[in-house]
């Protein structure tokens, strides 16, 4: 069981580390958008290359800092 909540916690962790990006991103994008209207800005593209290394580095880095958080929590109460 200890196991489980860790992993459900990981990936909660991947999940909201995932929406604040997103968040983060749209405001930004909303702001150079605001900023640059009278210059005929067009939106970017926003594509998540799910091929790249580099993007599941970050996800196993995110599970695995969300599934030790929660597991030594439990270890240790």
């Amino acid at each position: 069981m200890v196991y489980l909540k860790s992993a459900i916690a990981g990936i909660l962790a991947v999940a909201t580390t995932a929406l604040l990006i997103y968040v983060i991103l749209t405001f930004v994008i909303i702001l150079v958008a605001h900023k640059s209207a009278n210059e005929g800005f067009d939106l970017p593209h926003w594509q998540v290359h799910t091929e790249s290394p580099a993007f599941w580095i970050v996800v196993v880095i995110v599970f695995a800092a969300g599934f030790l958080w929660e597991f030594r929590r439990i270890r240790s109460g």
